[in-house]
């Protein structure tokens, strides 16, 4: 397992975590709706690294997903860390 850390400045604790090949999420942060976190994990472990954050922020777009104390960047630069 490898996990990645990072508290945003003013913001939450996000922690993305490699198990095998498949990619979590945690933390204390919130988002809306609460069960959307389960798309972003899928969308996640399913794109390529160069297409991620596209591919995070039509989710987030068409959902109409609201990230509250950190941002689709952060995930994706945690996401970046756990996969090297």
């Amino acid at each position: 397992m490898i996990e990645k850390r990072y508290k945003v400045p003013n913001g939450k604790l996000v922690v993305v975590k490699k198990v095998g090949d498949h990619i979590k999420i945690g933390g204390d942060f919130f988002l809306h709706p609460e069960e959307s976190l389960e798309d972003i994990e899928n969308v996640i472990n399913t794109s390529a690294p160069t297409d991620l954050k596209e591919k995070l922020d039509r989710l987030i777009e068409e959902k109409k997903i609201t990230l509250v104390g950190f941002t689709a960047e952060v995930l994706c630069n945690l996401v970046k860390e756990v996969r090297k």
